[in-house]
Parts: structure tokens; C-alpha cells; sequence
């Protein structure tokens, strides 16, 4: 899988900025991103499928506004889990959380039972080793089930 989109947050309640290559820092998030501040959910991953699937499906979702997306990869997120380690270009990552937490009683779709995909296809990462990343980079799994 590869990097199709990179996002940066400048500042709270800003809208993102698309970026072509960021340094993701050790242990404190994307730099320059103001998510990044060495808190547990330090990027935030998603599907190029689940980013247009927010952008078409109607009704929104309660976190579709409010996700603050870093790194958007051409394939499912869901062969990720928790504990996972990921290599994004020159950086490394360890998933944290490999699904996101819904909200029933504040969410619009699932008050109506309909499908929300960002359960399967949002990742919440930390950084392990920072190093350079653009749009186009290898991600791929590197360490536990994924090492050869």
C-alpha cells in the first residue's frame, strides 16, 4: 500500500492543510501538526476508500468533520491491528488502536442503522522512529505477523 494524501493541522479548529511530505517526530506526531504533541493518538491513518466514502454519504457521520486525518493509504486499513508496526516511508509507526470508538447516542448514522466504515478503516498511531514521508511512499506492516 502506498501514501496517497498527506494532511496537516496548523492549528485547533483549522481546516487541514494537504501537504507532499511532512517528518513525522519520535514520539511526538507530524511536525508542524498541531495533533502533534506527544499524546497517545499521535497520527491518525485512513483509507483513500473510507476518506471519498465521507466525502459522498449522506447522512454525515458525527466524526466526519471532526477526524483530524494525517495519512490517507490506497488500501484497507483493516489488515492493521493494535500493536502493530508500520513502516511510512522513512518513519516508523506503532498502531495503537486499530478501530474507532463510535458514538450512538450523539451519531446521526447510527441513530438511523446505517453503515459507518470508519470502525474498520481509521488507525491511531504512534511514532517510533521519525524520519521523512511524501505522498507515494511505501506503508506497509514490519514487525510481529508481518516480519518474514
Amino acid at each position: 500500500m502506498n501514501v496517497e494524501k498527506l494532511y496537516k493541522f496548523p492549528k485547533k479548529g483549522k481546516k487541514a492543510v494537504s501537504v507532499d511530505k511532512c517528518n513525522l517526530q519520535k514520539d511526538i506526531g507530524m511536525e508542524g501538526d498541531f495533533h502533534g504533541k506527544g499524546v497517545d493518538r499521535q497520527i491518525t491513518l485512513v483509507s483513500a476508500k473510507a476518506e471519498q466514502w465521507m466525502k459522498e454519504e449522506k447522512p454525515t457521520g458525527l466524526c466526519f468533520g471532526k477526524l483530524g486525518v494525517n495519512v490517507v493509504v490506497s488500501e484497507s486499513c483493516a489488515s492493521f491491528q493494535a500493536g502493530d508496526e508500520v513502516k511510512i516511508g522513512e518513519a516508523s509507526v506503532r498502531i495503537i488502536d486499530s478501530r474507532k470508538r463510535c458514538y450512538p447516542e450523539l451519531c446521526m448514522r447510527v441513530m438511523q442503522n446505517l453503515e459507518c466504515m470508519l470502525t474498520e478503516e481509521i488507525l491511531f498511531a504512534e511514532v517510533l522512529n521519525g524520519g521523512a514521508v511524501a505522498v507515494g511512499d511505501i506503508c506497509e506492516g514490519v514487525s510481529g505477523r508481518f516480519a518474514d
